[in-house]
């Protein structure tokens, strides 16, 4: 008797939403779960592709948050390879300002009529939140912090222990920071 292994791409699994409905998802053992914008995990055989249970709400609401992505074709968080999902918040975060994020030598000119990179850089401040699905009734937020989100040239990538951030601008601009 042959069994047919069903390959992990999302599209073949049974009462799936369309792709763009889930902000996260993770491969725990022989499952597939996925959160979907209505908070709500869903879980699947991947050997079957059916769905197992009833989908669970999760008690944090994510609904102001999409899933974080430099650019369409930056699969970093997109996949389920990787064990956390970047969420960015829809809205940007009020009342922050360049000074509350930067060093005063980051933000002043050192000319007359100049402009530091950083006042110059259109920009908004957002959440961010890590998320990493646990299991088939819970997400863990691995970390959260504000940080500016400059469009889409941007992409941030995190050591193994999240101890460290890396930002690559499009511009060849590097920042590393440590948390």
């Amino acid at each position: 008797m042959v069994v047919p292994l069903l390959h992990r791409n999302t599209i073949s699994f049974m009462a799936m939403q369309r792709r763009q409905q889930y902000i996260a998802h993770n491969h725990i053992k022989d499952r597939f779960i996925a959160l979907d914008k209505d908070n709500f995990l869903t879980t699947w055989s991947i050997c079957t592709g059916q769905i197992i249970g009833t989908p669970q709400k999760v008690e944090v609401d994510y609904s102001g948050y999409e899933l974080y992505c430099s650019d369409d074709e930056d699969y970093t968080y997109k996949r389920e390879w990787f064990e956390i999902t970047l969420l960015k918040s829809i809205e940007p975060v009020m009342n922050m300002s360049d000074a509350d994020f930067y060093k005063d030598w980051q933000t002043k000119s050192q000319f007359e009529n100049q402009m530091s990179f950083v006042s110059k850089t259109k920009k908004d401040f957002h959440r961010f939140k890590a998320i990493q699905i646990i299991g088939e009734k819970g997400v863990e937020e691995v970390f959260s912090f504000v940080h500016p989100y400059y469009g889409q040239y941007q992409l941030l990538i995190f050591s193994d222990d999240f101890e460290y951030m890396l930002e690559i601008l499009v511009n060849n601009r590097y920042h590393f920071y440590k948390r």
